[in-house]
């Protein structure tokens, strides 16, 4: 990979930035995480659904953003229903299910 280069030294060559980015890509399964959000209703239900949502898939890792700390304690009791369902609902490997508690949304006062 290219070395880290100084803002006055002009623009990267094409083929560096798309080095740079795609060797940031590489852990991240695009296609596997579109067929979990596109199933992800079935695999964890509407209630659960409403309040937790697939954020990135990176090797085995599925991280997921739920919007309360009580919702973040429901998705790690039923993280291995929720593996076992997406092993069952999507050929997608996941074997770790990351939880974080997203930030709220709308204007801060």
């Amino acid at each position: 990979m290219a070395s880290r280069r100084r803002r006055g030294d002009g623009p990267l060559p094409l083929s560096t930035s798309i080095e740079q980015v795609a060797g940031r890509l590489t852990k991240v399964d695009l296609l596997g995480f579109a067929a979990i959000a596109d199933a992800w209703e079935g695999i964890v239900g509407s209630p659960m659904a409403a309040h937790l949502t697939p954020r990135t898939l990176e090797g085995t890792t599925l991280t997921v953003g739920v919007d309360a700390p009580a919702w973040a304690t429901q998705a790690r009791l039923a993280s291995g229903a929720i593996l076992a369902a997406i092993a069952a609902e999507v050929p997608v490997e996941v074997s770790e299910l990351k939880v974080v508690v997203r930030a709220p949304e709308g204007p801060r006062t």
